[in-house]
């Protein structure tokens, strides 16, 4: 015959499943009560949660671990709760996010910082669902236990400067032009001794990075050749000069 349960009875929480509350009533944490109680008197009781996880695995294109890169999850869970999770991968290049409430229709959004010397592509955010059954989803891919294997591809700049002998003439302007490989690309400076504020975001950026200086930022720094890895060579030239000046 089973003991009755009393307020001293112990029950344990699993281990993949979170505390929560129909929302708008007092959260009680811990309280060690079991998934479904019925009819029991005298008994506080908190229904658990199911929760999924998934582990990053940051990497070079080498498959060389990258540390200390950051990613944040947000958004909203199915019980309409904001979450904020924020993880840096470990010397191994994981980070590791774990009990993560059910999402609601919109999933969550999985954000990278990306560090420097690495290449900002139009891919630094991934949708994220945790399904009511725990199961994880990464922009519509089911994750198993292994690692979600995320490349970063190393970036390069360059930089190049107008010198005046002996100065600037008042409201001089030339434009430096960016050549890969030594084909002239469409990235173009316009220099007029007036220092930018450095772009953020995807693409290669070209700015007046101090006066009378041009650099090109976030450029890749390889390319592939046959399947083998050939470093980019980049140059900057002057295209449009100031009249009666020569470059």
């Amino acid at each position: 015959m089973k003991a009755p349960l009393t307020n001293e009875t112990e029950f344990r929480k699993p281990e993949t499943y979170n505390d929560f509350h129909v929302k708008g009533e007092e959260i009680v944490k811990d309280n060690p009560v079991p998934t479904v109680i019925n009819n029991i008197t005298n008994h506080t009781i908190v229904r658990y949660s199911l929760t999924g996880k998934f582990e990053i695995e940051k990497v070079d294109l080498e498959g060389n671990p990258i540390r200390n890169v950051t990613f944040t999850l947000t958004g909203t869970n199915a019980y309409g709760d904001d979450v904020k999770i924020t993880k840096p991968t470990d010397g191994n290049g994981h980070a590791l996010f774990d009990k993560i409430d059910i999402s609601d229709e919109k999933g969550y959004t999985l954000t990278e910082t990306v560090p420097s010397g690495y290449l900002i592509t139009d891919k630094t955010t991934w949708d994220v669902v945790v399904n009511t059954d725990g199961s994880v989803t990464i922009d519509g891919e089911p994750v198993d236990t292994a690692y979600y294997r995320i490349v970063n591809k190393p970036a390069t700049s360059v930089t190049a400067a107008k010198k005046w002998v002996p100065s600037y003439p008042n409201g001089a302007k030339v434009v430096f032009t960016l050549f890969i490989d030594g084909i002239q690309s469409d990235y173009s400076v316009t220099l007029d001794g007036k220092k930018d504020t450095a772009p953020t975001g995807v693409g290669i950026h070209g700015y007046e990075s101090n006066a009378w200086e041009a650099s090109f930022t976030n450029l890749p720094k390889y390319k592939d050749v046959e399947g083998e890895k050939v470093e980019i060579e980049y140059t900057i030239a002057e295209t449009v000069g100031y009249v009666n000046y020569s470059a």
